[in-house]
């Protein structure tokens, strides 16, 4: 069994290193050739792709590692790095996306792509870092496949590579799965070595914005001179050193800036507007919405040209080609191939101009600067937005409007967005526009825009709590033992139902049904879940507690697999599983973890975190403030008549963790921390960091007993 947390906790000191650094460590650059019979996922980079090079940090090495792990948060350039590294390497690139991973998938998959003739050779050049493997898309591929086939991959290239003596094969995914796949290489005593990209420093930040617009318009004086003036004006907007280099330095918004300044032909007045932001989010919200502008300008002249003498039949012309309808129209058009007047209609359009109006969007749509064709293929070509920072605002404008939310879940839905995770651009724009609050079928959304923020040696924890009027969700971020980002938001309860792909390092106790599950395996992985009904939308469910940590699903009604055949269920635990539903008989594999949650006539260390977690998540924290809760909410409706809560709860005020100011009780984080009491241990229920605090109490509990 295998531990993050163990693993973070012991990595080495942090080594930054250039790219020419990293190219020169990967030696293998012996081609090989590709038979016909590959499987789509394997293919060799023959054309120089767009790439610009930025830094690396080191973040592990063991000795003579045999792989190389290459991280990044979301959409930071893993795969521009691994296409560019396979074109100059000349390797064969992988994409893991593109295939369901089972047992012998490594070598099968080679065998197919190069013949019974050339994969011993080819194998033999590895191990002699002669050639290069790039191997891509390992957090999809654990979203399809599961982690265990996951595992089972990773066992089988390591079979191929023994004996090896150098790094050949370089595994590419986002930060969270590079930590999962360190930490396995770890247990198993596999040598690997830890790079993780890291932002663009300015001057290359400059470079691939003027590289990217000259893609799309010649590269003038005038434009040269529009990109150093907007860098000086984002320069002079965010003071905050480490929030600049990471707005400048991340490639959606470079990629955004570039569309930007090359479709606006007024660019003094575009620096001036640039004046009035007052944050990083209302500048990304203004470029979206200025080119919006822009393009309902173009299409109103255009079409005002075409109807003629009929346009004055329109007395709404601010209605006509909107931003939600160029929004709408983009999203139905990448999905489907095709443009339809019936996707978004106009009440003040007259009939007899439908016909005209639906062939000027086909002029429009597939040249709007948020769309974007790719080749695929020699022979195919694909449909998709320009760059994640177009795709996440418009999602989240379209996901949050009730009349044409289907049309962003079908994106997210579609195979053929399987790689298409939010980035924290989504993150900054739903909550943006939603004003903090979380619809609560949109977690699955949320959370992964939210992990794309982290970085290596980072940890996300979520605790969704529920009382008689409010549910709110706290996500909570670490760097070790430190708390570096809290964000605390209202959620919507849509349909009773809260819907996750897998639950993560949360706590969750709502009295609504939780639906988990999507394309492929669904897990559950040291959290505690209390709901209503827990159902399960997948045909695979892994059960991860991996020590010290517990997992605990507790329901009051039952749990339901909404897919056929059976649901196969497995676990994963080398910490404890807790497992209390009225319904348990219906899966004899819970019977081993059986467990009576309200059960207070003996208070062991699992009862007592249950009732510890409930009162501390009541407690909410907004920005830098110390959490705080109504102290007539904490005594009347978290704490109430219960007898172990209330006893808990005289605990930590008796230790101070708890206080009262005014109207409010608050918590001491110092006094917590002293106790042995952190987020993240409550949320995992972390039972070696949790058993100080829980000793302490028994005591108490005793002495005050015996009295």
């Amino acid at each position: 069994m295998y531990n993050i947390h163990n693993y973070l906790l012991e990595k080495k000191r942090i080594v930054f290193m250039t790219l020419e650094r990293v190219l020169t460590d990967i030696k293998g650059d012996s081609p090989v050739k590709l038979l016909d019979s590959a499987h789509k996922s394997v293919k060799q980079i023959n054309e120089a792709p767009f790439y610009i090079g930025t830094n690396f940090k080191q973040i592990d090495i063991k000795l003579n590692p045999k792989f190389v792990i290459v991280s990044a948060p979301g959409a930071t350039g893993k795969s521009a790095f691994g296409k560019y590294l396979a074109y100059i390497k000349k390797a064969l690139y992988w994409n893991l996306a593109d295939l369901h991973i089972g047992d012998g998938t490594f070598q099968g998959t080679l065998y197919k792509a190069l013949g019974a003739s050339k994969i011993s050779e080819y194998a033999q050049k590895l191990k002699l870092g002669k050639s290069t493997l790039i191997i891509d898309a390992f957090d999809e591929a654990e979203i399809i496949s599961g982690r265990k086939n996951i595992e089972t991959f990773l066992y089988e290239a390591n079979e191929f590579l023994e004996d090896s003596i150098c790094c050949s094969i370089v595994l590419l995914s986002r930060t969270e799965t590079a930590q999962n796949i360190a930490t396995f290489f770890t247990a198993n005593e596999i040598p690997f070595k830890h790079l993780e990209i890291d932002y663009f420093p300015e001057t290359n930040a400059r470079d691939f914005v003027l590289r990217t617009a000259e893609k799309r318009k010649e590269l003038t004086k005038a434009i040269v001179d529009c990109v150093d003036g907007y860098f000086m004006q984002v320069k002079a907007l965010i003071s905050d050193k480490e929030t600049l280099n990471k707005f400048l330095g991340y490639a959606p918004v470079l990629e955004a800036i570039a569309t930007h300044i090359t479709e606006i032909s007024n660019t003094a007045r575009l620096i001036s507007n640039l004046q009035e932001k007052s944050d990083e989010i209302s500048l990304i919200k203004t470029i979206m919405e200025n080119l919006l502008e822009r393009e309902q300008n173009k299409f109103v002249s255009a079409f005002k040209e075409r109807i003629n003498s009929d346009k004055n039949k329109i007395n709404k012309w601010s209605e006509i080609y909107s931003a939600k309808e160029q929004l709408v129209r983009i999203i139905n058009y990448i999905i489907l191939g095709e443009i339809s007047y019936k996707d978004y209609q106009l009440a003040s359009l007259p009939d007899y101009l439908v016909d005209d109006y639906e062939e000027t969007i086909a002029l429009f749509i597939p040249q709007h600067p948020f769309v974007q064709m790719f080749c695929t293929n020699e022979t195919e070509t694909n449909i998709d937005f320009a760059g994640p920072a177009f795709r996440d605002y418009c999602l989240a404008r379209i996901i949050l409007d009730d009349e044409y939310e289907d049309s962003a879940e079908l994106y997210y839905q579609s195979e053929s967005s399987t790689s298409h995770f939010p980035s924290q651009l989504f993150w900054n724009h739903y909550i943006d526009l939603n004003n903090k609050t979380i619809k609560s079928k949109h977690f699955s959304y949320l959370l992964e825009a939210y992990k794309s923020k982290i970085s290596s040696g980072h940890q996300i924890y979520i605790d969704i709590s529920q009382d008689s009027n409010e549910t709110v969700a706290t996500f909570r971020m670490f760097k070790g033992k430190d708390l570096i980002d809290t964000v605390c938001m209202n959620v919507s309860v849509i349909d009773n139902m809260f819907i996750f792909d897998s639950i993560n390092n949360m706590s969750i106790n709502i009295d609504n049904d939780i639906k988990i599950g999507g394309k492929g395996n669904t897990q559950i992985t040291d959290s505690s879940i209390a709901c209503n009904n827990l159902l399960i939308n997948s045909k695979n469910l892994l059960i991860n507690a991996f020590s010290p940590s517990i997992t605990t699903i507790q329901c009051s009604s039952s749990i339901k697999a909404l897919k056929s055949p059976p649901l196969n269920i497995s676990f994963n635990n080398s910490g404890e599983i807790k497992i209390d539903v009225p319904n348990i008989y219906e899966f004899p594999k819970f019977n081993r973890f059986k467990y009576n949650s309200n059960d207070t006539s003996k208070i062991d260390i699992y009862i007592f975190i249950h009732s510890l977690r409930k009162i501390m998540s009541s407690f909410r924290t907004h920005g830098k403030d110390m959490p705080a809760r109504d102290a007539e909410k904490i005594d009347f409706v978290v704490v109430g008549d219960d007898y172990l809560k209330n006893n808990i709860f005289e605990f930590l005020k008796e230790n101070e963790v708890v206080f009262r100011e005014a109207h409010l009780y608050k918590v001491n984080i110092d006094k917590m921390s002293a106790l042995g009491i952190s987020w993240g241990g409550l949320i995992t229920s972390n039972i070696l960091q949790l058993d100080k605090i829980y000793k302490l109490f028994s005591e108490w509990l005793s002495k005050k007993n015996n009295v």
